[in-house]
């Protein structure tokens, strides 16, 4: 940890993640680990005391490389 200004700046490894079932986007957690992001619904701080929530959420197919 290190000050910043009057808070602390936290670095580290997340070694462990507890994911609720109700928003597991796959049954297969292990394999094919995916997290409904609709379904977290999730907010975002912006600054001050400002937060954010998603707006329209998109899928849009990755590329795929063959190289």
């Amino acid at each position: 940890m290190r000050p910043t200004g009057n808070c602390f700046v936290v670095v580290g490894v997340v070694l462990h993640a507890a994911v609720s079932e109700s928003v597991a986007g796959s049954a297969d957690m292990l394999r094919r680990p995916h997290v409904d992001i609709r379904a977290l619904d999730p907010w975002a701080r912006l600054g001050a005391d400002e937060w954010g929530r998603l707006g329209e959420v998109v899928d849009l197919p990755r590329p795929r490389f063959d190289g």
